[in-house]
């Protein structure tokens, strides 16, 4: 008989040397359940070995648990689970009398922080086949099994039933960059970004937030939800500058001075366009929060490049943030009102919503899911990332001048694994005429912008982010382009600390560079 008709597995990976203890024992064990000592990084349970011997017995054999007379009980490695601590959860049928009984042991906490969690019954589907962990860059940077995607998982399947949990629980939780790695290649289809954006807006309310996270968070609900604010950013952020005050402030250690030091960004100012003569088919140009603070030159680009291709290209003035940011980071009901924002801003109509930036392209197109959204037809069939929409025009209506040097491209991930169009930014760039690209990121990995990330969990974003930086000094060009305004901050950022000249720009730049006067 196979172990699976005794009892459900759940692995947990309890990361940090937490004392063992029991919280929960609904079936009246004749054993006294007992555990105590630490969680050892050799993966030792030191517990009583009566408890193991009474109550698992074969499943501790399947299990490969060994259990010795000292008291210690060693959980052997089993596949590819060498990094995690197992504890089994949820058996079920091991006698008549408990087919309708649970028990399940949970690991004491230092934080003792309650947890009340909505339904993720999707993490289900995850059938803990361990292919998404060499894709997951948190994983790849730590080796913990609770740094993975699976091991995430696991922990969200915890939180259904735990009481409480420990801060090294959410320190786990934290560092996921939600880059959709894991998502786009798992064959269970287990939507994890959504799952992610549950834990963090239930765990939201009990978290102890530092002072990186509650400015971002203050940010994203007065800043970035007001449209004047963000017209009136780009002026501020510009006298900012030419002041000198990021150069100066970035030198401070802390939140401030990184972020002074991501603010020193070089970026055109652009310039707006007159509405062009005749009747020209109509698109909205989303800028999301950053194109008029940080963004203008791409901004003011991509309407230029749009007007040449025969569109009238109008920059939305009454949009808001997309929500991205404060979807990630536990923020949903903010999130869901941008999204309401938005929409009502750009119209309940058919003209095409065209997004500069990949991340927010790929949250506008999930508008839909918003169930208190008015629409009359699907948003997201209006939305595209500009390097999508241009691939299906005529690349023959315009005329493009040679580029001799090579350039760099790096892939974000939202346009990978959210969009799934990374051919697309390819063959618009192929539209100039020789033109070599170096594929910066063939296989994947993210660079640790991830939004508020490179604020939040600075050494693990910075780690990521030199390794792009290597990838790009092996690459030996001078101009690197990428369709995420994140991407483009962090990797400016990191070049800059390396001492590295490299342009970091939007594709849309270069091929407005290249274009061809009429």
């Amino acid at each position: 008989m196979l172990i699976d008709d005794f009892i459900d597995v759940r692995l947990v990976d309890i990361a940090v040397p937490d004392a063992l203890g029991v919280n929960d024992q609904h079936w009246p064990f004749t054993a006294t359940v007992q555990a105590t000592g630490a969680i050892d990084p050799d993966l030792a349970f030191p517990g009583n070995s009566q408890f193991f011997t009474a109550l698992f017995g074969v499943i501790a054999q399947g299990l490969g648990i060994e259990t010795l007379a000292t008291g210690r009980a060693v959980l052997t490695e089993i596949g590819t689970e060498k990094d995690m601590t197992f504890v089994i959860g949820h058996a079920r049928t091991l006698a008549d009398h408990a087919k309708k009984k649970q028990w399940c042991l949970y690991p004491a906490t230092s934080a003792g922080i309650p947890v009340y969690m909505d339904d993720l019954s999707a993490t289900d589907r995850c059938v803990k086949c361990g292919l998404c962990l060499p894709h997951c860059p948190t994983f790849t940077l730590t080796g913990n099994e609770a740094d993975s995607p699976r091991g995430r998982i696991s922990l969200m399947q915890w939180l259904e039933a735990s009481p409480e949990i420990s801060q090294g629980f959410l320190n786990h939780i934290d560092r996921c960059l939600q880059c959709g790695a894991c998502e786009a290649m798992c064959p269970s289809k287990v939507p994890f970004g959504a799952l992610m954006d549950t834990a963090r807006t239930r765990l939201a309310p009990q978290h102890r937030q530092g002072f990186s996270n509650r400015l971002l968070a203050g940010i994203g609900s007065r800043v970035l939800a007001s449209p004047r604010a963000l017209r009136l950013a780009g002026p501020v952020l510009g006298g900012y500058r030419r002041l000198g005050l990021p150069a100066l402030l970035g030198k401070l250690p802390g939140t401030v001075g990184r972020l002074n030091r991501l603010l020193s960004r070089k970026t055109g100012a652009g310039h707006r366009l007159a509405r062009p003569a005749g009747n020209l088919p109509r698109l909205h140009l989303f800028p999301g929060c950053t194109g008029h603070a940080l963004d203008r030159q791409t901004l003011y680009d991509a309407q230029q490049l749009l007007r040449a291709r025969g569109y009238d290209a109008v920059i939305s003035r009454e949009t808001a943030c997309c929500g991205a940011l404060q979807q990630h980071i536990g923020q949903a009901d903010r999130a869901a009102a941008l999204a309401r924002h938005n929409h009502t801003a750009l119209g309940d109509d058919e003209v095409p919503v065209i997004s500069i930036a990949s991340g927010c392209a790929a949250h506008l197109q999930g508008y839909d899911a918003v169930d208190t959204l008015d629409a009359s037809a699907p948003f997201s069939s209006r939305v595209s990332e500009i390097m999508a929409f241009l691939a299906e025009q005529d690349a023959a209506t315009v005329r493009f001048d040679p580029c001799e040097e090579p350039v760099g491209v790096y892939v974000p991930c939202t346009q990978r694994n959210a969009l799934r169009q990374s051919q697309a930014l390819f063959d618009v760039l192929r539209w100039i005429p020789g033109l070599e690209t170096r594929h910066i990121n063939p296989q994947g990995g993210c660079c640790g912008a991830a939004g508020s990330y490179m604020v939040t969990q600075p050494a693990f974003s910075d780690a990521l982010g030199d390794a792009v930086v290597e990838r790009i000094i092996d690459s030996a060009v001078r101009t690197l382009v990428t369709t995420n305004i994140g991407c483009s901050i962090q990797l400016q950022a990191r070049l800059r600390a390396r001492g590295i000249e490299v342009e970091v720009i939007h594709p849309v730049t270069l091929l407005l560079r290249q274009l061809r006067s009429q």
